[in-house]
């Protein structure tokens, strides 16, 4: 046998369940930039709204435009709860 150590993540790196032990601020800039590429999003979305909510009789291409805005916010909102609890995209 050598004396070199066995292939692998050592016990000492790993939490429970065999993950590796990251520091907790290690994802915190990704989330930061994340958090304000979703913000920068969310307001290029409501000026698209509020231009939909002054039209008098929006075309169906407006109207469906503004489906697909609405379920962009909500998937947003999932992606913001999603970094809430894990820090992680």
């Amino acid at each position: 046998m050598s004396d070199f150590p066995k292939p692998g993540i050592p016990k000492e790196a790993r939490r429970g369940g065999g993950q590796l032990a990251y520091p907790s601020g290690m994802y915190t800039a990704d989330v930061l930039r994340n958090v304000v590429a979703l913000r920068s999003e969310i307001a290029n979305l409501r000026d698209l709204n509020d231009r939909y909510a002054t039209q008098e009789a929006p075309a169906p291409m407006a109207s469906r435009a503004n489906e697909e805005r609405r379920t962009r916010l909500q998937e947003i909102v999932r992606e913001l709860a999603a970094l809430a609890k894990d820090q992680r995209p």
